[in-house]
Order: structure tokens, then sequence, then C-alpha cells
């Protein structure tokens, strides 16, 4: 597993921490034996609401033990569970720790970490601000003490919300989720647990789990083995789908659309096609540097959806929808968290394409959640090194400010489709309703001529409505006759959305984006609904 840096954080004597993870009995054991392992020697315990303090240590040979809740009497009390968060800081102070020398052979009491699990309620200012006020001050009057004597508060839980008055004081460590060596770990404690035979296609087993805590990936090799009586790859995925699908922030998009489905949009399937060979390892000993993330920006209907989809196909990678819109609408003060929960699990299901679909929905405007969310995704995007590669989409490009651009190695234009390429996309959705394109080949000319102004969505509406109006007039199979009524159904885009056509194309020429298209005749032009009369004074 990618060390995090807690153990040096310790060496290095900082007295407060944030672990967050919700794999909270992984991170203890994982961080138990590394300390185990130390030269310097620390006494470990773990509190939570519950329970209270309870000594924690790792045996080499018997592992992971917990002994029994300590109780403890303060000055002129009686011995009580320390499950109050002030009787616990109290005990830390006074009583944590084994006899360690300073300054002139001073001994006093150090070495002492304590995992307080779940401690984010008692530090919440908001909600809770009675009870948080006594703990953060209490803290606050440890972090002098603590530094020097080697006492450290450990925060471990899934959520981080920091109080402003320790910002300054208190790291962050994120624990990692399992790499593919730890999903092989519990792939062979599956084996073992069930009797069932170690698979052969077992780097297709760890791939479906990538992205997956120790938990879930046994309870979804378990069910797979119930369910096929093997491990299988496909029943894996379906259940990384539905635990990805909980938070209703990120969904793993199961396609087979190719980049042969998505009309037009010559140069950046070109593109697509050429950057598959930078991700391979004869090009990174070559020097090349993998493109991290492009933004297609444009019009409404026209395939940039659909490419995202054909990327993650054409590459061969998983492909992962981030909906923006529930980082904040569904966790309301926990919109930072969720989005470095996002990052995380896009870095270890690596690698994979992570879709942000209308990405300017979520992203522009000055709320203060807004920026600080728009700041952790600045800093990932500009600081990982892992193999996720981020497609972007928009269509009210002007609303994304430089800072957010400059993350983008690519800015793409994709605009409304020429004559050329509104005939490749008929041909296409005609195909995919089983219909020869070359039965229309001697019209054609007169079909793209019908569709001017439409979209690639509207293009597809316009197929589904043919069809749909050749099964209730009684034709045995489409006919002119049902394109040409049809496509009066159909409103252009051009007509539609004219003043926004305009001022998105004049945004793609002032910020030199790139073409994704190659223009085959004059570009499709805005239409207003009506002509108006001007007269000029002469």
């Amino acid at each position: 597993m990618k060390k995090d840096g807690f153990i040096e954080y310790i060496m290095a004597g900082y007295p407060l921490l944030w672990v967050e993870s919700h794999e909270e009995h992984r991170a203890l054991v994982s961080y138990a034996a590394e300390l185990a392992a130390a030269k310097e020697k620390y006494d470990l315990y773990t509190w939570d609401c519950a329970d209270g303090i309870r000594p924690v240590k790792y045996d080499f040979k018997r592992g992971f033990e917990v002994g029994a809740p300590i109780t403890w009497a303060p000055p002129g009390g009686e011995p009580e569970p320390l499950v109050h968060p002030m009787r616990a800081l109290q005990w830390m102070e006074e009583v944590a720790g084994r006899s360690i020398e300073i300054d002139n052979g001073r001994k006093i009491l150090g070495n002492a970490i304590v995992f307080f699990k779940d401690f984010h309620p008692f530090l919440d200012m908001d909600k809770a601000p009675n009870n948080a006020v006594p703990v953060i001050r209490k803290i606050r009057n440890l972090i002098p003490t603590f530094k020097g004597c080697g006492k450290v508060i450990v925060v471990l839980s899934p959520l981080v919300h920091i109080p402003t008055e320790i910002t300054k004081e208190i790291t962050v460590v994120p624990f990692s989720l399992p790499d593919r060596e730890g999903l092989k770990l519990v792939l062979k404690k599956a084996c073992d647990d069930s009797g069932a035979p170690y698979p052969k296609d077992d780097e297709a087993i760890i791939d479906a789990s990538l992205g997956m805590t120790y938990f879930e990936a046994e309870n979804a090799f378990s069910v797979s083995l119930v369910r096929n009586k093997k491990f299988d790859a496909k029943a894996i995925r379906e259940e990384k789908s539905a635990i990805v699908r909980k938070d209703k922030i990120l969904e793993v998009v199961d396609t087979e659309i190719s980049l042969d489905d998505v009309g037009g949009l010559e140069t950046l399937k070109q593109t697509l096609v050429s950057w598959k060979n930078c991700f391979t390892e004869k090009a990174r000993q070559f020097g090349v540097r993998p493109p991290k993330a492009m933004l297609l920006g444009g019009i409404a209907g026209c395939g940039k959806s659909l490419t995202a989809k054909a990327v993650a196909t054409a590459w061969g990678r998983p492909l992962l929808r981030l909906d923006m819109g529930s980082v904040f609408d569904k966790w309301v003060g926990e919109s930072e968290s969720k989005i470095r929960e996002v990052f995380k699990l896009a870095e270890a299901m690596a690698p994979v394409v992570l879709w942000i679909d209308e990405i300017e929905k979520s992203l522009s405007g000055d709320h203060e959640v807004t920026k600080r969310v728009k700041s952790t995704m600045l800093t990932w995007m500009q600081e990982h090194t892992s193999d996720v590669f981020i497609v972007a989409t928009a269509n009210e490009v002007n609303l994304l400010d430089a800072a957010l651009l400059r993350r983008f190695n690519y800015v793409f234009w994709v605009d409304l489709p020429d004559k050329v390429q509104r005939e490749e996309i008929l041909k296409i959705h005609l195909r995919k309703k089983g219909r020869d394109p070359k039965k229309f080949q001697s019209v054609m000319d007169q079909l793209t001529d019908l569709s001017n102004g439409f979209n690639g969505s509207g293009i597809e509406d316009w197929v589904d409505k043919a069809v749909q109006r050749a099964f209730n007039v009684n034709h045995s199979d489409v006919e002119l006759e049902d394109l040409v009524e049809s496509s009066k159904e159909i409103s252009p885009i051009t007509k539609l959305n004219a003043e926004e056509i305009t001022q998105a194309r004049n945004w793609a020429k002032s910020h030199n984006a790139r073409n994704a298209s190659v223009s085959h005749d004059v570009t499709v032009a805005p239409e207003t609904l009506t002509k108006r009369k001007i007269t000029v004074a002469e």
C-alpha cells in the first residue's frame, strides 16, 4: 500500500492529525503495525463515545489486539469509563503514555497516541457549538505540551470538518484505498475461507474490484461465489456499481459506445486515437507526459457526452461519471470531503476515465462552498500523478473561469454538424434502427438539407419519429415520406438558441479552442425567430 506519511508525522512530533477514511479498522491495524516496527515505541489507544478509552497494540505473532475499556477517577471523583471527550482528553494529558526522558534527564509521560473514532461531531461548531467549544479549547491547550512529549491526538473519521480555531495546527492524512496487492490478499483470504481455488484470471478479478474497501471487496468476492459458484469479474463490477451508486455522486457507466458511433468530430476522434499510445510504458520511457484532462465545450446535443463514453471504450478503461450537482445538493456541509472521496476512488480505480458532465453548472459562481470545492478540484487536477483522465463537458463555456480552464491540457470546441457530418450522423442512427442507409443515398442531399440546423440529438430524434410514423401508417419500412414529414416536428436548435450559439462561438474564438470537427462547408448559422425591420434615419 502506498505510504501516506503518517509515521513520518508521528516521528516529526506532530501533535494533531486527522486521518480521513471509511476503513477505520484497517487504518488502525496498518498504523499499529507500522508503529510496532518503528525504533521509537509508543503506547496506543482508541477512543469512541460507546466504550471510551481502550489500549491497543500490534504483535507480529498474534496480530492486532484490543484491551478492555479503561476506567479512571479524576481528582476527587469516582472511577468511570472515559466516554466523554473532555474526560478522555484530560486522561490523555495526565495519565497516558510511558516514562520518557527529556531535557536535563527529567522524565515525563509521553509517546502516547490516541485514535479518536468518529470525533468530528464533537468539533462541529455549526451543529453543536456548546459541546464543541470546550473540546476545541482543550485541544488547543494541549498542543504546546503534546508536541514536546510525543503525545498525538489522531481524529479517525470518514469526514473532514476542521474547526477554524485549529486549522493551522492540524494535518489531514488521507488513508488510501487498497491497491492491487492488498486486494489480492483479500481474494486469497476469500479462497481460504470458502475452500475455493485461487482463480487463474485473478488480474481480471482485481481490475473489477479496484476502488473498493477491504470490506466491500470481501463482500463482492463472497457474493460472487454464492451466485456463480466462482469468482466472476462481471458480478464483482455489478457490486461495485451498486456501491458507487449509494451516494448518488458517482456512477460506474457500463458503455459499449465506440468512436464509430460518434458522427463528425473528426479532429477530436483522431486526437483521442493518437493519445491512447501516450499512456503506454514505452511512451513513458521515451519521456512522453500523457494528457490529464480535456474540456469539451460547445452547443448542446452535439456529441460531447457521447464522446466521453466512447473514450472509455476506445482506451479500454472503466468510466466514472461525476454528478457535481449532487456534491452540493445532497451533501450540504460535506461537499469538500465528498469530492476528495471521489478523487480517492478514481485514483484507486486507475487507469480510469472520469467524466464530469456540465461542469459549468456547479463550478461557476461566488458561493463560498463552490469556491472551496473548486479549490480542492484545482489542486487535485494540478498535483495528482495517477492514471485518471478527466473528460469535462460544458454547454455554457463562458461561465468557466481562467483558473479552471488552465487545468485542461486541451479545450475542444464542439459546434453544430455541417452537411457532411449530418449525413454521417443520419446514417449512424438509421443503422442503429436496423435500416440500410444506402436505400436513401440518392436522396441524401435532400435529407441533409432538411436537417440544416439540427444538432446530433435532433437527428436521432428525427429518425426515431420517422420509424414511429412508418409503423403507424403501416409502411413496410421507413420511406422518404416518413423522414420528410417527421423533419417538420423537429425544431432546429439554431432557432431555439440563436443568441447563445453566437455567444458561445465568440468565446471559442477568443479562447483559441480547438475545433473538434473538420469544416466541410460554411458554418451553420443561428437564426432568429423573426426578422427585425430596422430603419436608419438619413
